[in-house]
């Protein structure tokens, strides 16, 4: 059985994916035994969410509030620890404090993005498997829907006979997954790939600021440049989704265009420019790969000089 500790937006909303699988799939290995919070409230908060998914169904098993962690790990199998990254050390200490036989045969799963297995959980990797296991989603609230839960893409990273538990798991619910693997430590592979998922939704809300900014200057009101700008961006995205970055790209670098970048760069300050430079040059390599007999010597010349204008 599962149980989670941690009751905020990803244990609630992972908690009712969860339940509702086991309640509507059928999928025994999704039984939750019970959630840990140290605010009761939030714990009884889930529970109540996890009520309204059984529909008063006889068979289905109400998972219980714990009421320590000692507790829940006695009746799970798979502990679940989805508090901030901030409190996993505390919550690593409180395990491993239980000693190696209460957590014999347990297998413990953290949903950091940033933090490897055994970094995350440094006391009690030693004691039995660990994994990390993270949703390439923003969860925005205890009732992230279950539906977008299932089309996220999940990674996982740790030992391998926790791994393939996991997999058994993401495989019954058709989520898709990859490992993360490369000759790189645990802890550099989880901050680059944690990189990835900041740069494309964290960075590029700068860039639309940005965007949004320069529109103003131009005497367009803040709502209005953000309708302005909206259709451009979905639009783009759908592109880059649907065709691939290379495909998706247009613009001035793409045309070799030197002389509206030149005017582009005339209307910033310099940390704008040096940001449109650094952002343009990656511009420039797809540019190049997508067309190779292309000329683009007068763009180079102006993205990788070193004067500021």
């Amino acid at each position: 059985m599962i149980g989670l500790i941690g009751a905020g937006k990803v244990g609630s909303s992972l908690a009712r994916f969860f339940y509702e699988y086991y309640v509507h799939k059928s999928i025994d290995s999704l039984a939750l035994s019970s959630v840990y919070s140290k605010h009761v409230t939030s714990a009884n908060e889930t529970i109540s969410l996890l009520k309204k998914i059984s529909c008063n169904q006889a068979t289905a098993c109400i998972p219980k509030v714990a009421n320590s962690i000692a507790e829940l790990v006695k009746n799970s199998d798979i502990i679940f620890v989805t508090v901030p990254d901030s409190v996993i050390p505390f919550v690593d200490e409180e395990l491993s404090l239980l000693g190696k036989e209460a957590l014999k045969d347990k297998l413990l799963v953290h949903c950091s993005g940033v933090l490897s297995a055994i970094s995350a959980l440094k006391k009690s990797s030693v004691l039995t498997d660990t994994v990390s296991l993270h949703p390439m989603l923003a969860f925005n609230s205890k009732e992230t829907s279950i539906d977008s839960i299932q089309k996220a893409f999940f990674t996982l990273e740790g030992s391998n006979a926790g791994i393939q538990k996991i997999k058994t798991i993401l495989n019954e619910t058709g989520i898709e997954h990859t490992v993360l693997s490369n000759d790189a430590s645990p802890d550099d592979l989880k901050a680059k790939y944690h990189l990835a998922s900041v740069l494309v939704s964290n960075c590029v809300v700068g860039l639309f600021s940005m965007g949004q900014d320069l529109l103003c200057e131009c005497g367009f009101s803040k709502e209005e440049s953000l309708k302005a700008l909206s259709p451009l961006f979905i639009n783009n995205a759908n592109n880059i989704i649907e065709q691939g970055v290379s495909h998706a790209l247009t613009g001035p670098v793409l045309r070799n265009d030197a002389i509206t970048v030149k005017k582009h760069m005339n209307g910033l300050n310099d940390n704008d420019i040096e940001l449109y430079r650094l952002l343009s040059q990656k511009l420039y390599e797809i540019s190049k790969n997508k067309n190779p007999q292309k000329d683009y010597n007068e763009i180079k010349k102006l993205l990788f000089s070193e004067d500021k204008k």
